[in-house]
């Protein structure tokens, strides 16, 4: 995790927050036995599923440990556009949405649990996914 001090940047002064890209970049964790059952796709250790509880159990503890190291970070950046979640786990089968949708949940989950960890913190993410049309004509996402 890269703890950014970018009040050298036009128009920015006293910006502190983290960069925390690897919501999406998971494979580092993924690609161990332990953590098998967290993939989406069985044989990719590329994305985490969205569809288990035990997922988001991962990520706060992920989450409070990067936060506990940053506690004067006042942003944190999730990333979020390095992987389109294709919804293949077992779990997802079950749980009947659309990608559009189980992505936006996804985000929600995260950012929930980082004002669970942080209330006052303000989370950012990159935006290129959430310009496809299965994203900009969803209600849900207008609501988000």
């Amino acid at each position: 995790v890269t703890n950014l001090k970018a009040s050298n940047l036009t128009g920015v002064d006293n910006f502190y927050g983290l960069l925390w890209v690897w919501v999406g970049h998971l494979e580092w964790i993924l690609k161990l036995d332990k953590f098998k059952s967290y993939r989406d796709h069985p044989n990719l250790p590329l994305v985490i599923s969205p569809c288990l509880n035990a997922t988001y159990v991962l990520l706060q503890d992920l989450l409070q440990q990067t936060l506990d190291m940053h506690p004067n970070s006042n942003k944190i950046h999730i990333g979020c556009d390095e992987v389109m979640l294709n919804n293949v786990h077992d779990e997802c089968y079950i749980k009947q949405m659309k990608k559009s949708e189980r992505y936006i949940d996804h985000i929600q989950c995260i950012v929930n649990i980082v004002h669970q960890i942080r209330p006052g913190i303000r989370v950012l993410i990159w935006d290129d996914i959430l310009r496809h049309d299965e994203f900009t004509k969803n209600d849900k996402l207008v609501r988000f």
